[in-house]
C-alpha cells in the first residue's frame, strides 16, 4: 500500500499512549499478528503470551503485547 512505511502508524501509537498517560493509565495492551510484532516491538512492547484461536477450519495465531507507560 502507499501508505506503508510513512511513520502513520507510528504517530498513531505515541498519541494513543500519550492520551493513556493522560487519563491515568499505567500501560497499554495490544493483540497483535506475528507481521505486526516487530513495529510493536520498536515501541516498546513485550510480548505476554502467543494466542492461538480456533476459527472453522484454521488455528489463527496472535500475540498479547503489553507497554508500560
Amino acid at each position: 500500500s502507499h501508505h506503508q512505511q510513512q511513520g502513520i502508524a507510528s504517530v498513531m501509537l505515541t498519541h494513543a499512549a500519550t492520551m493513556a498517560l493522560q487519563e491515568g493509565c499505567g500501560k497499554l495492551h495490544a493483540d497483535v499478528s506475528k507481521a505486526a510484532l516487530p513495529f510493536f516491538q520498536r515501541h516498546g512492547f513485550v510480548n505476554l503470551r502467543e494466542n492461538q484461536i480456533a476459527r472453522e477450519n484454521e488455528e489463527l495465531i496472535n500475540y498479547r503485547m503489553n507497554l508500560q507507560l
